[in-house]
């Protein structure tokens, strides 16, 4: 079984750059407008390591916590260190934008970044239980940055 991931998505919480940092629509059109969007993961622990440990996963599922069900799948390009990427690249394909160069490079060194390619609405809103977490096969019960998970596909 392929891996994927799992991730909390909370429109109504105000995040660093902006409410719409959390809104899957926001990050659904910014695919529309720019064939891509970039979603940031905070590394676990205190730092990024120079490749993300599970870099072969292509596919996530979206958990929005205001109706607490997983309502969307996404296909995912990449998923690597932020400090990778330019700031010309990420004024495109973020929902944020950057103050300066400074504060781009200071927020980089504690992010990972998936860049999304598309987003689509599941038929059926599944509950956080209905994935397995890919370690130990477990039913997942929360997810508050990202959750590594079987593909239930």
């Amino acid at each position: 079984m392929e891996k994927a991931i799992l991730i909390p998505a909370n429109p109504a919480r105000r995040f660093l750059g902006g409410q719409d940092e959390g809104s899957i629509e926001a990050h659904s059109a910014r695919i529309k407008e720019a064939g891509a969007v970039y979603w940031r993961l905070v590394a676990p622990g205190e730092w990024v390591a120079a490749d993300f440990p599970h870099s072969e996963i292509k596919r996530g599922f979206l958990y929005d916590v205001s109706v607490r069900r997983v309502t969307h799948s996404c296909e995912i390009g990449w998923i690597r260190p932020m400090s990778e990427l330019t700031l010309d690249e990420s004024q495109k394909y973020f929902l944020e934008e950057f103050t300066s160069a400074e504060r781009f490079e200071e927020v980089s060194e504690i992010f990972y970044v998936l860049k999304m390619t598309a987003i689509t609405q599941i038929m059926r809103p599944l509950l956080l239980g209905s994935f397995l977490k890919y370690a130990d096969n477990e039913p997942v019960k929360r997810v508050r940055n990202y959750c590594i998970v079987r593909d239930p596909s």
